[in-house]
């Protein structure tokens, strides 16, 4: 009987030690409700210290770490409310919502799969395991489970969207327009299916459809600039000038004056025979954006219609260097090099010509053309009138060997063309 006392007062302790848990976990959970985390997480951290088993304070400690973006720590948190109790699925869930977060795909997928085990249709899992597939781009195993989703909820727009964008992506044109229509059937106000399906009509230039989508969004998003942008680039391409030039106009007042708009504008303008107003249209574009190689041409175009001869030769100049990627010099001479290793002079040669055109700067070009024509043609008089070219205008960049080697073979063509009078290599 001498230990009764000591029993009574642990089993006392046990008992006045749970409305304190309660308390302080009922306490968190008001902080979190008024979105003070900080502090829900410091008060359930001292909450764990004293009760390690403690499954809820656990639980709430990584909702409260998910909500301040602290995924690991989350992680860490909802990891020892599952090992403390495995058969919790909520616990598992919020687990797996945490490896999603950090990325680590494959963690979440085991754990997802572990407790669909047992029921395919369970909710929850798939949308979280449809979620995992669509964010690492295995858009065939995500559309399995949206599929699945879709049956088991048949009027949930977000699904069929996911699915439509999986069947796009799959290129699976059909059954993504199919989804993509019963989205806008369940909600015509998805901005998002609205776009997505009208860049998979423009895609196959289904004009006509892709302008009865918009037509649909705009009823629904009357101030979505970039639906009149779209609208105005379908009417363009359906050579409707005027509406299309109306449409970007309206995207204007709505607030993006962007260089695209603008270019737009002008293009339209230019198309609708307004060559004054295409012109301005398409100089505020470049005042906005001076590196768009089609604005410069349709600068061009306008300057041409107006009579603006020179600043119309300048604009088409710009905008065929625009056009041209900065490597296509390199490229045409390495084409060339590499002809010639085949000893096919012939086209080495057309290929050293498009460096010329494309990079005149590039005055070593004259040096190699002359080499081929020294060694391979007949004619001697066409080398030394290269080796000439070259030598008039390398500049001080081109190393001193190159300019040796000219004057020597120039003199050299010169000997021979004296004594030999012309006569052909042998």
């Amino acid at each position: 009987m001498r230990y009764f006392p000591i029993v009574f007062l642990l089993l006392l302790a046990s008992l006045t030690s749970l409305p304190a848990q309660t308390a302080a976990l009922d306490s968190a959970m008001s902080l979190m409700i008024n979105d003070r985390f900080v502090q829900a997480a410091a008060l359930l951290e001292q909450t764990v210290r004293h009760e390690p088993q403690n499954v809820s304070a656990w639980r709430l400690l990584g909702q409260a770490r998910q909500a301040l973006q602290q995924y690991d720590l989350a992680a860490d948190a909802f990891a020892k409310a599952a090992n403390l109790r495995p058969a919790d699925r909520a616990v598992r869930l919020n687990w797996a919502d945490a490896f999603i977060q950090l990325g680590r795909y494959d963690r979440a997928e085991a754990l997802l799969k572990q407790s669909g085990k047992q029921d395919s249709s369970d909710g929850p899992v798939n949308i979280r395991l449809a979620k995992v597939y669509f964010e690492q781009n295995r858009f065939g195993a995500a559309l399995k489970y949206y599929h699945r989703l879709k049956k088991q909820f048949p009027d949930n727009a977000y699904f069929y969207r996911r699915a439509a964008v999986c069947a796009s992506k799959l290129n699976r044109l059909k059954a993504a327009e199919r989804d993509f229509r019963k989205t806008l059937q369940l909600n015509p106000a998805d901005f998002k299916a609205s776009v997505l399906f009208y860049n998979l009509l423009k895609k196959q230039q289904r004009w006509p459809e892709a302008l009865n989508i918009l037509n649909l969004a705009l009823t629904n998003h009357p101030k979505a600039s970039q639906l009149y942008l779209a609208r105005g680039d379908t009417y363009l391409s359906m050579e409707k000038y005027l509406p299309a030039r109306q449409d970007y106009s309206k995207a204007l007042t709505l607030g993006d004056s962007t260089a695209y708009v603008f270019k737009k504008i002008g293009v339209a303008y230019y198309y609708l025979n307004d060559f004054a107003a295409a012109l301005y249209a398409l100089q505020k574009s470049v005042q906005k954006k001076a590196d768009d190689p089609l604005v410069f041409y349709f600068l061009g175009l306008a300057q041409k219609s107006l009579h603006m001869t020179d600043k119309a030769i300048a604009s088409f100049r710009k905008a065929l260097a625009l056009a041209l990627p900065t490597y296509l010099p390199d490229l045409y001479f390495n084409l060339a090099d590499s002809y010639t290793s085949r000893k096919d002079y012939p086209t080495a040669l057309s290929y050293y010509k498009q460096v010329l055109q494309v990079a005149p700067e590039r005055k070593i070009v004259l040096f190699y053309m002359a080499t081929i024509y020294d060694k391979y043609y007949k004619d001697a008089q066409v080398p030394l009138r290269y080796y000439q070219q070259f030598l008039q205008q390398a500049d001080e960049k081109i190393p001193k060997r190159y300019k040796k080697y000219a004057l020597e073979r120039m003199k050299a063509l010169r000997e021979k063309l004296h004594f030999q009078k012309g006569k052909l290599k042998k």
